[in-house]
């Protein structure tokens, strides 16, 4: 935790200055422009237009002097054992890749993994690959309006589109899965690939 203290704000001054109807307006522009030590110039200002300063000390200083608070935080990343606790009283104080950590200690498909998934997707509604690891849960057990609606939240990554190849496959749309399989294997997926080759042999 770190405090900085500025005195002035010159940015801020200048502002006020420059909309401003003071008598040597341009003149303290300028000095206010100048690269020099902030007390020498400061003092420069004060000595050789005191009406002009003793306005700006007392209409403008106040708003100017602020302190700049820097805040820094150290987290201690949780064991696994740590995270399984905390996933069912605090999971708000988990990452979205300490939850994955304790999905990957249940049997996939389990009713532990899906719920881990489930408790990632509500902390991170918007997290693309929360949305497609909880749909992925859903097409493994047959609730495709369910995985419909977390897809549609996974956007295009490759493994999305995947995702959606196998459920059109299970659903025997097989066209629109050999579209979706081609898709994500010339991304890279190798799954949807070795999909599409099976697909191919029946």
């Amino acid at each position: 935790f770190k405090v900085e203290y500025t005195p002035e704000d010159w940015d801020g001054l200048r502002r006020y200055v420059k909309d401003s109807n003071l008598g040597h307006k341009q003149e303290i522009l300028e000095w206010i422009d100048r690269d020099m030590d902030p007390d020498a110039k400061e003092w420069a200002i004060k000595s050789r237009y005191p009406d002009d300063y003793r306005m700006m000390l007392q209409a403008w200083y106040p708003a100017l002097r602020h302190s700049d608070y820097v805040v820094t935080y150290h987290v201690r990343p949780f064991s696994v054992e740590e995270a399984k606790a905390l996933l069912y009283t605090k999971p708000q104080q988990l990452s979205l890749e300490e939850m994955f950590l304790v999905a990957q200690t249940y049997e996939p498909g389990s009713k532990e993994f899906n719920e881990v998934f489930e408790i990632a997707v509500r902390m991170f509604p918007d997290d693309p690959t929360a949305n497609l690891n909880v749909a992925c849960a859903m097409i493994e057990s047959g609730q495709y309006d369910r995985a419909e609606a977390y897809l549609a939240k996974a956007g295009n990554l490759p493994e999305a589109v995947h995702a959606r190849g196998v459920m059109a496959a299970r659903q025997g749309r097989e066209d629109e899965a050999r579209r979706l399989f081609g898709q994500a294997g010339q991304a890279g997926v190798k799954e949807a690939t070795e999909n599409l080759r099976l697909m191919d042999m029946e």
